[in-house]
């Protein structure tokens, strides 16, 4: 896995040339992904992963973040950051979850483990429109 994000920025990079491309008067704004795990190393029943899985999990957040900003340098598009402001908003306690914890069955915010809850998404969205107001 890790391996494979070693290619990303170059993938992402190749992406917003075809993109520059194809619409070269668009404005193109790349978002960057929610926090999943919490910066101190410390997990929580809602996150549910081993010190070490959680290790690797942060690892993988912190390189697509610095893959998004390599390839927001190699072009002319605009990064948004949501993995920054998303810090006090994962799924251990703290601010209001953007991101859903590990839950068995069905998900009661209608998400996926690990994935954004309407919080999130919300917040994301307002973000994105306030960039591009």
């Amino acid at each position: 896995m890790l391996q494979t994000l070693d290619a990303l920025p170059q993938s992402l990079s190749d992406m917003l040339a075809r993109i520059r491309e194809r619409a070269p008067k668009a404005r193109i704004l790349l978002v960057t992904y929610e926090r999943v795990v919490p910066p101190n190393g410390k997990t929580c029943p809602a996150i549910a992963l081993s010190p070490e899985h959680a290790s690797f999990e942060r690892k993988v957040g912190w390189r697509l973040q610095r893959a998004f900003r390599q390839a927001r340098r190699d072009s002319d598009a605009e990064l948004l950051d949501l993995y920054g402001p998303s810090t006090p908003h994962t799924s251990c306690p703290g601010i209001d979850p953007w991101i859903s914890g590990w839950e068995w069955g069905p998900f009661p915010t209608g998400t996926t483990a690990f994935h954004p809850t309407p919080s999130g998404m919300t917040a994301a969205a307002r973000r994105i429109v306030q960039r591009l107001e």
